[in-house]
């Protein structure tokens, strides 16, 4: 018999695609995930970030990130401040706080979970690259473009080493570029670029939103923020 995340997860994949109604999905079954996990559980915090990415989904960022903070808050207690777990829900909170425009909150934010993934998994990892490029992200945001290009650099060359393309790679190299072009570089900016939709045409369908962004970027003096 499956279990109640199981469950969960099964009805989440059955529900129309409409965000708000897959987070009703996951309302309805938070009772019987804390009937059979108990609120002091790993699995009653992956239906809160569940619920909480339903509702970034949906718009609803505000609730999304009361989520989120529900779940960091009992991942810190059940698996530690050091987890990958805990540092997983952080991120998520952070992106939520950045929607609402809280800058300089998600910004600590995401140096906090880059720190933890970098104790847990290592700097190579994706989950410690991924939140060093949304620290970047948080800078942009606040017209730091010399900060951002620093650790977009530093995660486009980390990726850059792996043999396969990717499209983490490809929109790596498309923020990079695009921080160059902020600071006055438009040669080497515009050839990161280039290069983003080179990897991009290998993995995405042509009118793929972030290729089209790439496209659009170079007939553009400011490419559209990521």
């Amino acid at each position: 018999m499956a279990n109640a995340l199981q469950e969960l997860y099964d009805r989440i994949d059955a529900a129309d695609d409409d965000a708000r109604d897959k987070a009703a999905v996951v309302e309805a079954s938070l009772e019987g995930i804390l009937k059979e996990y108990g609120p002091e559980s790993c699995e009653y915090a992956a239906a809160l970030n569940e619920l909480g990415s339903c509702l970034r989904a949906a718009g609803d960022y505000e609730s999304a990130a009361n989520r989120f903070k529900s779940a960091v808050n009992l991942l810190a207690r059940t698996e530690g401040p050091e987890s990958p777990e805990y540092a997983m829900a952080l991120m998520n909170y952070a992106g939520a706080v950045r929607l609402l425009g809280r800058i300089d909150e998600s910004l600590a934010l995401f140096k906090h979970a880059k720190e933890a993934f970098a104790a847990a998994l290592g700097e190579a990892s994706m989950e410690y690259l991924t939140a060093l490029n949304n620290e970047a992200l948080c800078h942009q945001d606040k017209g730091d473009y010399e900060e951002a290009l620093s650790r977009h650099v530093r995660v486009c060359s980390t990726l850059e080493r792996h043999e396969t393309a990717s499209v983490a790679y490809a929109t790596s190299l498309y923020n990079t570029g695009f921080c160059f072009k902020q600071i006055g570089e438009e040669d080497l900016g515009e050839e990161l670029v280039r290069r983003s939709i080179e990897v991009y045409r290998q993995l995405l369908p042509d009118g793929h939103e972030l290729l089209e962004r790439a496209k659009a970027a170079l007939g553009e003096q400011e490419a559209p923020r990521p």
